[in-house]
């Protein structure tokens, strides 16, 4: 059994899609940190939670950002309580697999990223006027992907927002409704509790209309998010050269995923009219071949 599980978590993470290993590395952090909070808590007087914040949580005071710069990007993985976790996978996953319909992994990670990139910087910003403003006492800490995930929601969104989604207790009904029904709730307690939070939330909402926006025109911005994480996976590069085509951009291969999937849509709305005995032999092996991806 536990082969099999062990199998199973490799084979998702190489032949995944980029939400589904953001996921497994959020599960992943979150086992590390429970079985090391369990550790620290029953082997030393020192606080597991205090010091998982204060080494991997990101502070808007400048000077501890300063000690702790990887901050920046550790926070985004770290959820100290199992329903926060739940909570953003859950919605990771429902907004990940449709925004990967249009995308590649790359650009999800851009998009990922980006959004929560933008939290954090508008949670320092806004902090640290408060702070020196004389209006707030204390700096936050801010963890967990709700800003990543909230970007990679508003982002689909922006692209379809009039597509229907299916919900547990609601029925049908149009993600562009779902989305702004969240977003209100963060400002809707924006000042009642958890103002760091919600403010990061709104921020990587932003980044995530933003790069829709972007996208609906052709750009995808943020490459250089790509390159970092190609540093950081040390990825062997091969010497034997298979192919001689012109490997393809982002782009290219963006506009190629909507351009077949546009083809299937075509050709299911065609079976739905006639049957499936009025499509052609190619329209038979297009959707044959679709059926294996």
């Amino acid at each position: 059994m536990y082969t099999e599980i062990k199998n199973d978590i490799v084979s998702n993470w190489k032949n995944g899609d980029a939400y589904v290993r953001l996921i497994l590395s959020n599960v992943t952090v979150f086992l590390i940190l429970l079985l090391g909070g369990l550790l620290i808590d029953s082997s030393t007087n020192l606080s597991s939670h205090d010091l998982f914040l204060t080494y991997l949580g990101f502070s808007s005071n400048p000077f501890e950002l300063l000690i702790h710069p990887w901050t920046i990007l550790s926070h985004m993985f770290v959820h100290l309580d199992v329903m926060h976790l739940i909570s953003n996978l859950l919605l990771l996953n429902f907004a990940g697999h449709m925004l990967f319909l249009q995308t590649s992994n790359s650009i999800f990670y851009r998009i990922y990223f980006l959004s929560g990139l933008a939290g954090v910087l508008a949670l320092f910003i806004v902090d640290n006027i408060l702070v020196t403003s004389g209006l707030s006492e204390a700096y936050s800490v801010g963890i967990g992907s709700s800003a990543c995930v909230m970007g990679c929601l508003v982002c689909v969104t922006v692209l379809n927002p009039k597509e229907t989604v299916n919900l547990l207790l609601a029925g049908p009904i149009k993600l562009m409704y779902v989305t702004a029904f969240l977003i209100s709730l963060d400002l809707i307690y924006l000042y009642a509790s958890n103002t760091g939070g919600h403010i990061a939330h709104l921020a990587g909402a932003g980044m995530g209309w933003w790069y829709g926006e972007k996208m609906r025109k052709g750009h995808y911005p943020g490459g250089w998010i790509n390159k970092i994480l190609e540093f950081f996976t040390f990825t062997p590069k091969t010497k034997l050269t298979v192919s001689h085509k012109r490997p393809i951009s982002d782009e290219e291969y963006n506009a190629q995923k909507v351009a077949n999937q546009s083809e299937v849509d075509s050709i299911l709305d065609k079976i739905s009219r006639s049957g499936y005995d009025s499509l052609t032999k190619r329209e038979k092996d297009i959707l044959h071949k679709a059926s294996q991806k």
